[in-house]
């Protein structure tokens, strides 16, 4: 008789799944027309906004803004961005991937557990700082770490309640 393994996982949930595009439109158009997935919340081009001086890509200080839409379906959400700049680690994505699964977000039950655990096993923060969406009241610190070498993915977590924008 097989035993059977127990597991505690760090992850409590997969709450989206990140795609980079390059036009926002278009997919928008073909996730509609051809898969039948929608409806998207969006807005213009500041749909989201890193806040200045907070942001680091490959521990480099960078601003920049682009397009967000979101899809809620089955539990998860399916999130899209377009990059409006060459400074982020999405454009540099672009750059290096084309269009494709960017990250997923995943839900974690104790922040510094995970986060030992990811860096013991030579993960890199690859994008770190605070992320703000329309109204614009309220910022959230969002870390992602560059997991291809361990989970063939880059994971990001944000499990700070959001603050106040100052």
């Amino acid at each position: 008789m097989e035993d059977k393994k127990e597991f505690n996982s760090h992850i409590k949930k997969i709450s989206h799944i990140c795609m980079v595009v390059k036009d926002m439109d278009k997919s928008i158009r073909t996730y509609e027309e051809v898969y039948g997935i929608g409806p998207w919340i969006m807005g213009g081009k500041d749909d989201f906004k890193y806040i200045p001086g907070t942001t680091y890509v490959h521990g480099k200080q960078v601003d920049f803004n682009g397009r967000l839409a979101i899809c809620s379906m089955y539990n998860v959400d399916l999130e899209l961005i377009q990059p409006m700049d060459e400074n982020s680690h999405y454009a540099e994505f672009l750059r290096e991937h084309g269009e494709g699964m960017h990250h997923i977000y995943v839900e974690i039950d104790n922040k510094d557990e995970f986060v030992k655990t990811v860096k013991d096993r030579g993960n890199e923060t690859l994008f770190e700082g605070y992320v703000a969406v329309p109204p614009f009241t309220e910022q959230i610190y969002c870390t992602y770490y560059d997991m291809r070498k361990d989970l063939g993915m880059i994971v990001e977590i944000a499990p700070d309640p959001p603050v106040p924008i100052k």
